[in-house]
């Protein structure tokens, strides 16, 4: 069984979009995997990552061919990254855990962390950081790292984690730079990292669009403002001859039109009505409301691309709009849809927003819950969080509840939630601690040997401990880069 797959660019979003059917050759035609093959045999990688059946088969098919085995596909990919291309973050860390090899490359000399940056996968990144870290500075067949594939997908949350001395403007699809990825997306953090590196900041795409030419399509006001105050200049125009100001007037956005023309309003005449989607994305409740009331379904599910899907509590949530989110949350939406929202929201950094959220939740998603898309629970989202003071925030929101978050259980990673809390700030950890939270024996053993062993203990977190047995020490071990 093998597979053919590209990775198609979006100049809309910015992003790359996967493109992948599987193939089955005929020497692998056996019987007991005649079913599973032909299941998930022309089906795209779309379909595969909103199919939890499929996801399930594949990853059987896969563990019953050992996923140990170096290479099976006629393109060199390896098991882990089948998972990393195909499946969920949750499969391919269990395909790393029963032996998958993340040390080979594939034909075009991707490395797993290409793979694993491509899909954003944090926990993936970070083991594969902690016990293969030469693989940060590797570079495939387009002489790209890890970190190109970050950047061009838009998971700023991994920039610290893997940049390499990149050059950070380094060009990709459409001469799309990180710098202006992280402007198209309205990501301040990736463009205030992009700053630390001296990214140029007058960078523009093959079509001349200006790291402001996007975001005013984008119609994010203060984010355009962020950026006036880089002196990008406002007046530039693109190929087809447009400034960040025609763009916003195109767009009939008003919010994002005085920002460049500060007491000033758009003529009612060119306002163009926002669409439901818009109107979500934007926080415009009013504009949503009337919709509602012309009859408009506010729970209508929207076809996305690459067939995935989504809805305006989807599209409020990622936005960070909580009053629209308030709003929306009056229609009962579909519990799939609400639990997805609140799982989102505590990647988040609005406490509003995921309070709001979680008590629409709670019910029936108690805070020990796995959810269904990471097979990840509240608490370990959070400890993700990649904003430092919404993640002391919601923590404290968490174990405020009853019954509190179960401190005693571990990530599907196999790590405690004190483990991975001191991978992110001591200060969290030592909270965790004190409210009961404690490493595993081999956990203790490895950090008693690392570089955090006296900041540890001066934090009162790490005991001195006995050495383990020969045996025990030659296992492979969970460690702190």
């Amino acid at each position: 069984m093998s597979f053919q797959y590209g990775f198609n660019y979006n100049g809309t979003t910015g992003t790359y979009q996967y493109g992948a059917r599987f193939v089955i050759p005929p020497q692998y035609m056996k019987v007991e995997y005649t079913q599973t093959l032909c299941d998930i045999s022309n089906t795209t990688t779309a379909e595969i990552l909103n199919n939890t059946a499929l996801q399930t088969k594949l990853i059987n098919l896969l563990s019953d061919l050992n996923p140990s085995d170096s290479r099976w596909s006629n393109k060199n990919h390896t098991f882990v990254q089948l998972g990393l291309m195909f499946a969920s973050e949750y499969i391919a860390m269990k395909l790393i855990r029963d032996g998958g090899d993340i040390r080979q490359r594939a034909f075009d000399k991707k490395n797993t962390l290409h793979f694993a940056a491509m899909r954003g996968f944090g926990q993936v990144v970070q083991h594969i950081l902690n016990n293969d870290p030469i693989q940060k500075t590797e570079k495939d067949a387009d002489g790209h790292t890890p970190f190109f594939y970050a950047a061009q997908n838009g998971h700023h949350d991994l920039f610290e984690r893997l940049y390499a001395e990149d050059p950070i403007d380094q060009l990709g699809p459409h001469d799309m730079t990180p710098f202006l990825v992280a402007c198209l997306t309205g990501n301040k953090q990736g463009v205030e990292f992009c700053l630390s590196k001296r990214a140029n900041v007058l960078s523009v795409t093959s079509e001349g669009n200006s790291g402001l030419h996007l975001a005013a399509r984008k119609g994010n006001a203060a984010f355009i403002a962020f950026l006036l105050k880089l002196g990008i200049p406002q007046g530039q125009t693109n190929k087809a001859g447009l400034t960040p100001i025609q763009i916003a007037f195109e767009e009939g956005n008003e919010a994002a039109w005085k920002v460049f023309n500060p007491g000033l309003s758009l003529p009612a005449s060119f306002k163009k009505p926002l669409t439901p989607r818009e109107a979500a994305e934007r926080g415009d409740i009013v504009r949503l409301q009337q919709l509602i009331g012309s009859g408009f379904n506010p729970n209508e599910v929207f076809p996305l691309n690459n067939s995935l899907e989504g809805t305006l509590l989807l599209f409020a949530t990622n936005a960070g709009h909580a009053g629209v989110v308030e709003l929306l949350l009056a229609y009962q939406p579909e519990k799939r849809w609400a639990q997805m929202c609140y799982e989102q929201s505590l990647s988040g950094n609005s406490l509003p927003l995921m309070k709001l959220l979680f008590n629409y939740v709670v019910k029936d998603t108690p805070i020990n819950t796995l959810f269904n898309t990471s097979h990840r629970r509240a608490l370990e989202v959070v400890l993700e969080n990649r904003y430092p003071e919404a993640r002391l925030l919601f923590v404290n929101f968490l174990l405020e509840q009853s019954p509190p978050p179960d401190l005693k259980l571990l990530s599907h990673s196999g790590h405690s939630t004190l483990f991975t809390a001191i991978t992110k700030d001591l200060a969290l950890a030592k909270i965790l601690y004190d409210k009961g939270a404690r490493l595993t024996e081999r956990e203790t053993h490895d950090l008693s040997k690392s570089g955090l062993h006296a900041s540890l203990q001066s934090a009162g977190i790490l005991p001195e401990v006995s050495g383990l047995t020969n045996a025990e020490s030659k296992e492979e071990k969970c460690t702190v880069s």
